[in-house]
């Protein structure tokens, strides 16, 4: 897994080499047991670079705090090289207080796998999760599923270098807001170990 430990303010990745993390120069950190996280402030440098192996099941889990003055999408989750399949894409979307996520496939285009509204409505840290489980794909806010789907998607996803808190190919499309504690497992994970997450 990669986690931002609150504690240290820092990036810490797992102890084998399938996971890493690196930050641009230009990412402030907060340390501190509260209001801790990694700040982005959409500037085009402002990101998190990590790699993973390829998931077939997987968690994302992690804590945003997005600016909710801002409309546009938010760019939690970006890959770092288009056109790949398997990359994988979250979106905060401010219009509609919702959450997208979807993932390259391999003929170019994209599978939207997740698209919620109205979960996310205000500018304090909210628990996002995103696990799959064989073909059960599921999403949950402040630990209250808010989407449970029959997926079919085959490819892996993260194949590829992929980056937290910014969309580098776009000016207008990066992260506005605080991401803190934020996980990838490579293994799925039911409701009674949402709480342990």
């Amino acid at each position: 897994r990669i986690t931002f430990d609150e504690l240290e303010g820092d990036i810490l990745e797992s102890a084998t080499n399938y996971f890493h993390a690196i930050k641009s120069p230009s990412v402030e950190i907060k340390k501190g047991t509260s209001n801790s996280g990694v700040v982005f402030d959409e500037l085009i440098n402002d990101y998190v670079e990590f790699t993973s192996p390829p998931l077939q099941d997987f968690t994302i889990s992690g804590f945003f705090k997005r600016n909710n003055n801002v409309l546009q999408e938010s760019h939690a989750i970006t890959p770092k090289t288009l056109n790949k399949s398997g990359n994988v894409y979250l979106n905060l979307r401010n219009g509609n207080n919702g959450i997208s996520f979807k993932v390259e496939n391999n003929e170019g285009g994209f599978t939207n796998l997740i698209e919620v509204s109205n979960v996310i409505n205000d500018d304090n840290f909210h628990n996002v999760i995103i696990t799959r489980i064989g073909n059960v794909l599921k999403a949950y806010v402040d630990k209250v599923e808010v989407f449970s789907n029959t997926i079919t998607i085959e490819t892996p996803i993260f194949n590829y270098i992929h980056i937290l808190g910014n969309n580098i190919h776009s000016n207008s499309l990066g992260y506005i807001g605080e991401i803190d504690d934020f996980r990838i497992y490579n293994k799925g994970i039911d409701q009674t170990q949402i709480d342990e997450v």
